[in-house]
């Protein structure tokens, strides 16, 4: 049976995400000749959806963009769908040796720990799975002998440490470093790992 296309996988979360958003709590905006730490408390309200952009992507050519969600304190979800124009080699997810990518476009679904009280904010910890689509064009295999083009299902886990800050009227940036576990679908094929760096800009929601 074929795989359903990530994007499909990453409607259905969604769906699941806002069907969660009853549980969040609704803070009022303050009245005329409210005190000082009323107006503060507003400002510093709950941000429980917030909405980023991987900066990196223009250096490593990967689009990345990334919704999170926390209903309840210190406990978020997060969903990345991306896609990556990539021209290395990979010969762990491949099993050849000379084959030059040429597009990746998956989904990472994860869950995150933050010591932050606004959202997705603070220090944070948490691990992801993830499933993507990849297209090889022609190259050549571990015995030089030619290839053709092909497609290939992939999919593995990763786990991020890093930190994300925001500003009292919801700007957020974070950043931090992981460690990726993935393995091509195709019987026979073994696990890679890999690392990664990324640095997120966007905004958080009330």
């Amino acid at each position: 049976m074929t795989p359903r296309p990530p994007l499909a996988a990453s409607a259905l979360v969604v769906c699941a995400l806002l069907a969660c958003s009853r549980r969040v709590d609704a803070m009022e905006p303050p009245e005329d000749g409210a005190s000082f730490d009323e107006v503060r408390a507003y400002e510093n309200r709950l941000r429980p959806f917030t909405v980023l952009a991987d900066v990196t992507m223009v250096l490593t050519a990967r689009i990345s963009f990334e919704g999170q969600f926390v209903p309840w304190m210190h406990h978020g979800f997060r969903l990345n769908p991306f896609c990556a124009f990539v021209d290395q080699s990979l010969p762990f997810i491949s099993g050849a040796a000379d084959e030059r990518f040429q597009l990746s476009c998956g989904t990472e679904v994860g869950y995150r720990y933050y010591t932050g009280e606004r959202g997705a904010n603070g220090f944070f910890v948490g691990p992801s799975l993830l499933f993507a689509h990849t297209h090889v064009n022609a190259g050549n295999d571990a015995s030089k002998q030619p290839v053709g083009a092909r497609d290939f299902y992939y999919a593995g886990g990763a786990l991020d440490v890093g930190v994300q800050g925001m500003t009292e009227r919801g700007f957020t940036v974070g950043g931090g470093a992981g460690v990726v576990l993935l393995r091509n679908l195709d019987a026979g094929s073994r696990f890679g790992v890999d690392q990664r760096l990324f640095i997120n800009v966007g905004y958080s929601f009330p």
